[in-house]
């Protein structure tokens, strides 16, 4: 049946994605990647329209006719449809609607067009990540120690036993260390360990050692980091995150990357990470002056938050410190790196300076997108093709 649909001409319309969704429904180990992450867009997205003042929004059936015009133009599952709150009555401008640029179009653009793929492990392994630039001398954050093929080693290289690496971690000062997977992502690949008297302690109460993280990790490598002193600015805000900025980035070829849009990631109190899956608000910031916008925003919630949720601090009129430093920091490192067409920054600021945390390729636009009346498509317009209606 969605075949015959298919040859009818009806692959980037709205119908098209209700087989997918009918087909999700009867054999799901069938349902590609993209449909996935359509369908459960659209669920969470229905879930959003459905506790909405009714008196706000769209009748569905005209949301339906919205969504499968943007499909139409973008040839893909628009999923800032329901992010950005297009449902909303007052949401009729078309031009502001094809503004904002789903994830699978700027998906589809990196996978199709992306150059030295050889070289993505450079950016998707942290712990080579994190190698390459401490070989540059670019600012990132301390290794203490990494477990890789199942053996353990110092930042410098050194194999270490099991005995040898519980008497290493016995001997650290730092306050807290992060584990990170190699291929983590979203904040999922990342665990906190606390300093007590007498060792550190992951969040179930287990005493990390060499026995520890072989039972954790097993054949997934993963590196030890210590935490970063945070800039008070930032800090202010949500003391028990490091409080990073998203940096979109776009590659010109033989002339200097443009910054497409920033903001800064903002985590809740008594967590460990800020990224938006783990419930952190993302506040735009102006990427000329580096000052925040007045409001974040959730994902799928259109709630503007003036004010950070747990500590109460106003948004407005926040300068982001160290922000010529950060594009500065941005072109130099960008200069370094082999020409991927995007790369997605995550930085810190410390009372040192800016630090990179990772760079990824695909990371979507989602987070700068949130806030400004208008998206960035306009800046991928020479590479990301849309369609006339």
């Amino acid at each position: 049946m969605i075949k015959a649909i298919k040859k009818l001409g009806f692959k980037y319309t709205f119908w098209w994605f209700i087989l997918a969704n009918y087909k999700r429904r009867i054999c799901k180990d069938k349902l590609t990647v993209d449909q996935k992450s359509a369908v459960e867009d659209y669920e969470r997205g229905m879930a959003l329209y459905n506790r909405t003042d009714s008196a706000l929004v769209k009748n569905k059936w005209q949301v339906f006719l919205d969504l499968n015009r943007l499909m139409k133009y973008w040839h893909c599952y628009p999923d800032v449809c329901f992010r950005m709150g297009m449902f909303l009555k007052g949401y009729t401008d078309w031009q502001q609607m094809t503004s904002f640029l789903p994830y699978l179009a700027f998906i589809r653009y990196e996978r199709q067009w992306k150059q030295y793929p050889e070289y993505a492990v450079l950016l998707e392994d942290k712990s080579i990540f994190n190698d390459l630039m401490s070989y540059y001398g670019m600012p990132v954050p301390k290794m203490v120690f990494r477990y890789r093929n199942r053996r353990f080693f110092t930042r410098d290289g050194e194999e270490l036993s099991d005995y040898a690496l519980n008497s290493f971690i016995s001997n650290l000062t730092e306050t807290r260390l992060f584990a990170k997977k190699s291929t983590g992502f979203c904040g999922t690949g990342v665990t906190v360990l606390t300093k007590r008297d007498n060792g550190y302690y992951a969040l179930n109460g287990a005493l990390v050692d060499a026995a520890f993280i072989r039972k954790t990790y097993g054949k997934e490598d993963c590196h030890f980091e210590a935490q970063l002193s945070q800039d008070q600015i930032l800090s202010q805000f949500c003391p028990d995150t490091i409080n990073t900025i998203r940096v979109i980035t776009k590659n010109r070829f033989g002339k200097e990357s443009i910054i497409v849009g920033a903001a800064v990631r903002f985590g809740r109190m008594g967590g460990y990470v800020d990224n938006l899956a783990q419930g952190g608000v993302s506040v735009n910031l102006n990427i000329d002056s580096g000052e925040l916008f007045d409001y974040g925003m959730r994902e799928y919630d259109l709630t503007k938050y003036y004010e950070h949720p747990d500590t109460r601090i106003k948004f407005a009129h926040v300068v982001i410190p160290q922000w010529p430093e950060i594009k500065e920091l941005i072109y130099r490192v960008s200069s370094l790196l082999p020409p991927f067409k995007e790369i997605g920054w995550d930085i810190a600021i410390t009372m040192d300076g800016p630090v990179i945390v990772e760079l990824n390729t695909g990371t979507g636009v989602y987070s700068v997108q949130m806030g400004p009346k208008y998206g960035v498509a306009k800046a991928f317009d020479d590479c990301i093709p849309h369609y006339t209606n």
